[in-house]
């Protein structure tokens, strides 16, 4: 066997869990509560979302969003990937980034699978929301919560469980289950 033979080995990327995270913004609804965008942020190992309503697409949402929300609650951050839209490519961000030691990937207009998982949840959020939310769409900010809180204790193939069990070691019940139960026994 000689070397053009053999398999060229490549490197095997180690990441901790909540160390890289996928952010874009999902446009779809109508104004109706002075909400117009959702900031969306997926860990990749995990697949845990944290889901922000915002009013305006800008830097200063993106910032203030990131800071409250993930680089307070999840502290081992060391990856974000984004698009290439102002609101994640300006000088605000990048010092926030630099500030908390964060490596930021940019994806290209011409390669968005790149940031697949974050375009993956998107669409599924997307495609929840169309089947639950009333026709003229009025009410998906009451309804956001709850969707996120299914979609993040539904079984994931890729991890083989739930991402609130990989993440807190338990399955979660819902108060019917137990009752249920409860009159069972």
């Amino acid at each position: 066997m000689s070397k053009k033979d053999e398999i060229p080995m490549s490197n095997i990327l180690v990441v901790e869990i909540f160390g890289v995270w996928g952010i874009d913004f999902i446009y779809l609804f109508p104004s109706i509560e002075k909400y117009e965008y959702i900031l969306l942020a997926i860990d990749y190992v995990s697949k845990w979302v944290e889901v922000i309503p915002t009013r305006t697409n800008d830097h200063e949402i993106v910032i203030k969003n990131l800071q409250k929300n993930i680089f307070l609650r999840f502290e081992c951050l060391r990856v974000i990937i984004s698009d290439v839209r102002t609101h994640f490519t300006n000088k605000h961000f990048r010092e926030l980034l630099k500030k908390n030691g964060v490596h930021h990937k940019v994806v290209t207009p011409y390669h968005l699978q790149t940031n697949g998982q974050t375009e993956v949840v998107n669409r599924e959020i997307q495609r929840i929301l169309r089947k639950i939310i009333r026709p003229d769409k009025k009410d998906w900010p009451t309804k956001l919560q709850d969707i996120f809180w299914a979609y993040k204790t539904a079984y994931k193939n890729p991890i083989s469980m739930s991402p609130f069990h990989l993440i807190f070691g338990k399955q979660y019940h819902l108060l019917v289950e137990i009752e249920h139960k409860v009159l069972w026994l």
